[in-house]
């Protein structure tokens, strides 16, 4: 019985933790779609590994932003790390060296731009394991702790 409490406990605590992460990237990548757009100029383009079985594509850009010259290197609100590097190189490809983009730039952050604003898949995927699994583990959790202490 400790045994399944502590299992569903650590569950439960998990899926709260991808619930959070859900919750926080959907709130950032709706939040980028209304940042301050202004243009931008590419720098470089390339793919980073990270670790040894992940890509992501990088993209570094400046852009001025309130009479300041700002360097931005983020693609997206949230890493966009894929475990297929052709997939990376593919979006790091779409952004060459001199090209003039359009930057999206939190007003509150100048530092804090990206060139494709909005949600995620992934994050939609977080949110509903979480969700699913914090409902599931956490019914289990209860009733088993309820079990043991009305015993």
């Amino acid at each position: 019985m400790w045994l399944n409490i502590l299992a569903m406990g650590a569950i439960t605590f998990f899926s709260l933790r991808l619930l959070g992460i859900g919750v926080l990237a959907i709130r950032k990548g709706a939040r980028s779609r209304h940042w301050l757009q202004t243009p931008a100029t590419v720098l470089a383009s390339s793919v980073d590994r990270i670790g040894s079985y992940r890509y992501e594509p990088s993209v570094e850009f400046k852009y001025a932003f309130n009479g300041e010259e700002c360097e931005g290197w983020r693609l997206r609100p949230y890493p966009s790390a894929t475990p297929f590097r052709e997939n990376a190189a593919r979006t790091a490809a779409r952004y060459t060296p001199g090209q003039r983009v359009v930057a999206f730039v939190d007003p509150s952050d100048s530092d804090e731009a990206v060139l494709e604003p909005g949600l995620q898949s992934w994050s939609i995927w977080v949110l509903l394991f979480g969700l699913v699994g914090s409902a599931w583990a956490g019914y289990f959790f209860v009733r088993d702790l309820a079990l043991l202490i009305h015993r």
